[in-house]
This record gives structure tokens, sequence and C-alpha cells, in this order.
């Protein structure tokens, strides 16, 4: 391990109920947080690299992100 980093961001569409149901996430933690563009330029800086999130969910909805950023 190279470098780790850790985020708590605002979503776009807010949280669903199910969602907080499996992470514990609620929308009182994300409030004032960055959304995922705001953290683009960063995330940018890592194409190229290797990732790894926390599950294999976790790294296919960074890669959408990516994608749709």
């Amino acid at each position: 391990v190279i470098d780790t980093r850790e985020y708590l961001m605002n979503p776009i569409g807010g949280h669903a109920p199910m969602q907080t149901r499996i992470h514990g996430i609620t929308s009182a933690r994300t409030r004032g947080q960055p959304t995922f563009e705001q953290l683009f330029p960063e995330f940018r800086s890592l194409a190229g690299k290797e990732i790894y999130g926390y599950s294999r969910f976790d790294s296919q909805v960074l890669y959408a992100l990516l994608d749709h950023f």
C-alpha cells in the first residue's frame, strides 16, 4: 500500500432508506460534505493507477462515477 484515502461524500440524489440500512451513512452525516463532482479533480489524478475499494460494489460505483464525470 502506497497511499490510502477516505472520503465521505454528499450524494447527488440523497440517501435512499435501503442505502442507509446497508452502510449506516445518513443524510445528516453527509450534509456539508463535498459532492463527487467537487472531488473529481483529485480522483482524476488517480487515472491509470490501481484503485481498490472496500468491496466490489464500491469499486463499481467509483468507476461508474468516473465515467459519468
